[in-house]
């Protein structure tokens, strides 16, 4: 199952299959775009403005499995972050056209583009009160000394149509490598 870093091209393929195997999720699918199905370009661009953010940030890793036969075809993405000295490493050596891209630009601009078509498809007050009710109970594990370098899995996904294939493992196996 191949794997490969990224590309700026393949972030709106990414989004659309993130909404796919997300679709049917309790929580991102249910509990926080409970309109997902009237308004399901909502859903795929809420994973967009993730993936611009996360693309332009000098710690993450973006990798996409794809078929070996078609290798436009993107099946998932995992998205690592680098935590530590490590991190500040990769942040460090980061272009300044990358570090503008993501500090100014991506954020202006999925700040209009929210703003021009919001988000129909999820439950405003979900959203808003996600943040504040994962905190406390999940503090003590970033508080550890032992967690402060590492690669965290940030995201993870497989279109459905791909699942049970293998090539979730290949992206996992891949930021398990960087770690060790």
């Amino acid at each position: 199952m191949p794997v490969r870093p990224a590309k700026w091209t393949d972030i709106k393929p990414a989004a659309c299959t993130a909404a796919l195997a997300f679709w049917e999720d309790e929580f991102l699918g249910g509990c926080l775009h409970p309109h997902r199905a009237k308004h399901p370009r909502s859903f795929e661009r809420w994973f967009l403005y993730d993936l611009y953010d996360n693309y332009f940030d000098a710690r993450t890793r973006m990798m996409v499995s794809y078929p070996s036969d078609r290798p436009d075809r993107i099946t998932g993405m995992a998205v690592w972050s680098r935590s530590g000295d490590g991190g500040k490493h990769l942040e460090a050596s980061q272009s300044w056209l990358n570090w503008l891209m993501g500090r100014y630009i991506i954020p202006i601009y999925t700040t209009i583009d929210s703003f021009v078509r919001p988000n129909l498809a999820a439950d405003k007050a979900a959203c808003k009160d996600m943040g504040e009710d994962l905190h406390p109970p999940t503090e003590h594990c970033f508080g550890d000394p032992d967690y402060k370098e590492s690669w965290d899995l940030e995201l993870l996904f497989q279109a459905p149509q791909y699942q049970g294939r293998g090539f979730g493992k290949e992206l996992v196996f891949w930021g398990i490598a960087r770690a060790q």
